[in-house]
């Protein structure tokens, strides 16, 4: 229900509940929202986390039975387990216990009741919305019961719907837990099980027949759902009777709902009719079936052509729903434990009828006694006011400021109730509204607004009706506070800005006036108090703050290494502990004694800051230096100046030993050296050890170089020895490199050189050995040693022509020229590195041809003695089949 709704529609509850204003703990109530038979509801702002609550109170008629305080408290439990969990269900933020009542604060929320959606739609509300409506709720419901607790009043006016068309549960004043046969029986009989009235132990299926009804309402509309329970409905005052009757008869059923809307499938009927199943065996067993179903249905729905009309009055002065309706079309309240009979309604009416009559006659009888009474409930009641006036009067006077506003607020309340009760006494209310007028000052002096009060007051004293004594004492009273106060505030603020002065000024000005009231006089000692231990602790700081700089003097002095400032660090530390001396009287405090220990540690620091200054004028070695700069050191908290100082004295005698190390050629010193570099630069880096430690890398990594360099030529592979060689040589210039760099570059160019020669490739070979003589012009030995390469080269060069020539005068049939070639090759091999006999072998095989080609000759001319003979002679060259077959053939001829 919205707020303009809800203030039409309770108009004769004008009155009821708290005014806004009022402060319940940390919220104030903004306006009452809504009104119902257990409980009022209000909109108020949590002034800590500036947001809108809902505040419900139990209703004041309820307010000292226990059994409705007990389910009041039950329902704020029951909502803070199940909200923080499910967003279908609203959440509870606190309950209070408070003077004025019992109270819920809860979530506000954004939306209206499904009860106000129902009254403003009146047709059926579209299919797919529904749905959406009814699985929020199941699934709020399902999280209840997962929980073992069931809702038992699940109707329009405890259903808040978004504008997204998701559904919030609230008002679980009736909940209870599942199986439990509970004696306060309350709810709403319009939407109730049957099994509920027999008194049965309950579980959810009674919250699922809730939902089939509620769903059923929705899916006619509230005009043709009210024609369709015409009967039960005509009479408000038996209608929850009726209901009760209609539910408990098995043999009677709504219709289908695809029978009285076309709009709904016979799938949705269906799902609803279960649900309505007035036979508990019949029904959904829990909320997981009913939202299978229902989410089932939700997807057979067709799509409709065009959008649907808002479920919600799209305008309105109030747009935000208020989330805590409590009424509703048929309220909850006690349910009878089971239906009149029509016999029993007969002896109702019958004595309903006498009592009326017996009502007649005793007014008529009385009316002469009415003024009488009249004017003794005025009396009673203008008693109450100037009791409840008197009571707030003196918690005041006793410095109870919170009782004292509240006792004012309730002796308005009796006046302003006295005035509406009783108009026709006019000197009585008008005497009244004074008195009204005079709790409305005093409120408002207590909440610190003078000019409201003092109009209030100047109304009272207008109309007349009070003397002017009392009207002056209240003015006096409110002046006097408005002052009491002033000071008071001033002095705490002065208080706070260490303005001792200006404290003490207000605090006079506060003793000074006549009468003081009890609460800020209360006040004054206190703050009296935290003036006191504000001073002292203002000169606490002041001697604090001196030691401090005493100390930091005494240290900046002998941080200079001044040997004449160490006189005025003595006499700074003596100041230091003067001012100690004087913090240690006001007070023993941590701070003061870490003083203490400070101009301990000081006083070291300053000896021993001497004692090192000291060692270096004295020219001490470096080892004494660095102890004693470390005693310095750990005299006190290390700065970062005394770090570094430490560092570099460290850092220059690790330097000094790597030095020394790093003039070896050995290589387990360089790598000391280079270990003793790394640690110096751990300490400090410096250029120079930076350098030092890339000098001695740079020297270990040619060690390494030449290392390999060596391997590779005692493997002889000079190639990557001067590979290995010339990045050495890169890394560290010396004359050893660089002569086993040549060293290198000969052997690779010989070696080449002599491949070459292998190969046959003359020019390259002596290419290569020129560049071996290049390497050292002045190596007279490499001179010889390439001059007999090149004779070697030379040498086999002819050679190799000779036995090529040989051969080719042998394939063309010149065996004596060919013998000529291969002698002198034969002449020639001596040092040569050439095939051992080749060419001896090839002059043979030439002569060999040469004899038998004179004896086929001579064969050709007749003479086979001769030609017996020069075959006999090749044969003696080479034993061959080819010739003793010629010697065989010779033979025969010659004979």
């Amino acid at each position: 229900m919205t707020e303009q709704n809800n203030n039409d529609k309770s108009s004769s509850q004008e009155g009821v509940g708290l005014p806004g204003g009022t402060r319940i703990g940390k919220y104030e109530i903004v306006a009452r929202i809504g009104v119902g038979g257990q409980s009022v509801v209000y909109k108020a702002r949590d002034q800590l986390l500036d947001r809108f609550v809902a505040i419900k109170q139990i209703s004041a008629h309820l307010s000292a039975d226990e059994r409705f305080l007990k389910r009041f408290r039950a329902e704020a439990k029951i909502l803070a387990q199940l909200g923080g969990e499910q967003s279908n269900i609203v959440s509870v933020y606190d309950l209070i216990e408070h003077p004025q009542g019992l109270f819920i604060a809860m979530e506000y929320v954004d939306g209206h009741s499904l009860r106000e959606v129902l009254t403003y739609q009146k047709p059926a509300l579209p299919v797919d919305a529904t749905l959406e409506i009814l699985i929020s709720i199941a699934t709020g419901l399902k999280v209840a019961h997962d929980a073992g607790i069931v809702h038992r009043d699940i109707k329009p006016g405890n259903v808040l719907v978004t504008r997204d068309h998701k559904a919030r549960i609230m008002d679980f004043g009736v909940a209870a837990q599942a199986g439990q046969d509970d004696s306060l029986s309350l709810g709403t009989t319009k939407y109730m099980a049957p099994e509920v009235f027999t008194g049965a132990t309950v579980d959810g299926r009674v919250d699922v027949y809730s939902l089939g009804f509620l769903a059923y309402e929705m899916l006619t509309g509230r005009d043709f759902f009210a024609k369709v329970f015409a009967d039960v409905m005509c009479d408000p005052h038996t209608e929850n009777l009726r209901w009760m009757k209609w539910h408990s008869d098995p043999t009677l059923e709504a219709p289908r709902l695809n029978e009285v809307n076309e709009l709904v499938t016979p799938q949705v009927a269906e799902v609803v009719a279960r649900m309505m199943a007035k036979d508990v065996a019949r029904r959904h067993g829990t909320m997981d079936e009913v939202l299978v179903d229902l989410r089932t249905a939700m997807r057979g729905l067709i799509a409709p052509a065009e959008p649907p009309r808002p479920l919600i009055p799209p305008t309105g002065p109030a747009a935000a729903v208020e989330m805590a309706t409590i009424s509703d079309d048929v309220p909850t309240s006690v349910i009878p434990r089971k239906p009149i009979s029509k016999r029993k309604k007969v002896i109702m009416i019958v004595a309903a009828a006498v009592m009326v009559i017996g009502v007649g006659i005793a007014l008529a009888v009385s009316a002469g006694g009415r003024q009488r009474l009249r004017t003794d409930a005025a009396r009673q009641a203008w008693s109450a006011a100037e009791g409840a006036y008197g009571t707030a009067a003196e918690a005041y006077r006793r410095g109870d400021v919170a009782e004292a506003r509240s006792g004012f607020e309730g002796a308005l309340g009796k006046y302003e109730g006295f005035i509406a009760d009783f108009p026709d006494l006019r000197s009585g209310t008008s005497t009244a509204r004074a008195w009204a007028r005079m709790c409305q000052a005093r409120v408002a002096m207590l909440d610190g607004a003078t000019g409201e009060a003092n109009k209030h007051l100047k109304a009272a004293q207008d109309m007349a009706a009070l003397d002017g004594d009392t009207i002056g004492k209240l003015g006096d009273a409110i002046q006097l506070r408005a002052d009491a106060v002033t000071f008071m505030d001033e002095m705490a603020l002065a208080i706070e800005a260490d303005n001792f002065q200006a404290a003490v000024t207000f605090q006079t000005r506060f003793n000074g006036l006549r009468s003081r009231p009890a609460d800020q006089d209360l006040r004054a000692g206190a703050l009296a108090a935290k003036l006191a231990a504000a001073q002292t602790d203002d000169q606490l700081r002041t001697a604090l703050a001196a030691c401090d700089a005493a100390m930091a003097g005494a240290e900046a002095n002998a941080a200079t290494g001044d040997p004449a400032k160490f006189g005025e660090a003595r006499l700074d530390l003596d100041r230091a502990e003067a001012k100690i001396r004087q913090a240690t009287h006001l007070a023993d405090t941590p701070e003061v004694r870490s003083r203490v220990e400070s101009l301990t540690q000081a006083r070291r620091f300053v000896a021993a800051r001497q004692a090192y200054v000291q060692t270096v004028v004295d020219g001490a070695p470096l080892s004494e230096q660095i102890v004693a700069l470390e005693a310095v050191v750990g005299a006190r908290l290390p700065t970062a100046a005394l770090r570094d100082e430490l560092a570099a004295a460290r850092a220059d005698q690790a330097y000094r030993h790597g030095v020394a190390l790093a003039v070896s050629e050995d290589r387990a010193d360089l790598e000391a050296a280079r270990s003793v570099f790394e640690a110096a630069i751990g300490f400090k880096a410096t250029d120079e050890t930076v350098a030092a430690l890339e000098q001695v890398n740079h020297r270990l990594q040619s060690l390494d170089l030449i290392s390999q360099a060596r391997r590779m030529v005692r493997n002889r592979q000079y190639d990557k020895a001067v590979e290995l060689l010339i990045r050495a040589h890169a890394i560290r210039n010396d004359d050893e490199i660089a002569a086993e760099l040549a060293d290198a570059q000969v052997q690779l160019y010989l070696s080449n050189g002599d491949q070459a020669r292998k190969q046959r490739l003359w020019p390259a070979a002596l290419a290569e050995y020129e560049k071996a003589r290049q390497v050292r012009l002045d190596d007279l030995e490499l001179a010889r040693t390439v001059e007999r390469r090149a004779e070697l080269t030379a040498g086999e060069k002819e050679y190799y022509e000779l036995i090529a020539e040989g051969q080719a005068l042998l394939a063309a049939g010149s065996f004596s020229k060919a013998v000529g070639r291969f002698a002198r090759a034969e002449r020639l091999t001596g040092e040569l590195d050439v095939p051992s006999g080749e060419a001896t072998a090839q002059r043979t095989r030439a002569r060999y041809r040469w004899e038998i080609s004179k004896a086929d000759a001579a064969a050709e001319s007749g003479d086979m003695k001769t030609a017996l003979v020069y075959y006999r002679q090749a044969k003696r060259l080479i034993d061959t089949k080819e010739i003793r077959d010629l010697i065989r053939e010779a033979e025969a001829k010659s004979q």
